[in-house]
């Protein structure tokens, strides 16, 4: 069982056929330690996920932003492509939203 937490969400991925059992035990430990679980956003036995703008396909063995994360890197990079000025902030928020792609992909790194 592998276990992701990014910011308030988690990613568990486990083996075939142990789907209820590791949901069971995640549940318990979630119920002890006083973390709510959103189980409308929940899903077991599935090959293809979305989480956090990446789509994880277990079977395939690949990850890939979502379609609207992707058109939202497009239109980011084309509008700094046209800019003539920016501020520190700005320049700030363009570096964190790269470096969190290259923390997803890792080949984007230089």
């Amino acid at each position: 069982l592998n276990i992701c937490h990014f910011v308030d969400g988690f990613l568990a991925i486990h083996g075939p056929g142990r789907d209820r059992q590791e949901s069971a035990k995640i549940c318990s430990l979630f119920a002890f330690l006083g973390i709510p679980i959103a189980f409308e956003k929940s899903t077991t036995s599935v090959t293809v996920t979305e989480y956090i703008g990446v789509l994880i396909d277990i079977r395939a063995r690949t990850v890939g932003l979502s379609a609207h994360k992707l058109r939202s890197y497009k239109l980011l990079l084309h509008a700094w492509c046209s800019r003539t000025t920016a501020t520190a902030h700005d320049i700030a928020s363009l570096g964190g939203r790269l470096i969190w792609l290259c923390a997803i992909f890792p080949q984007a790194r230089p």
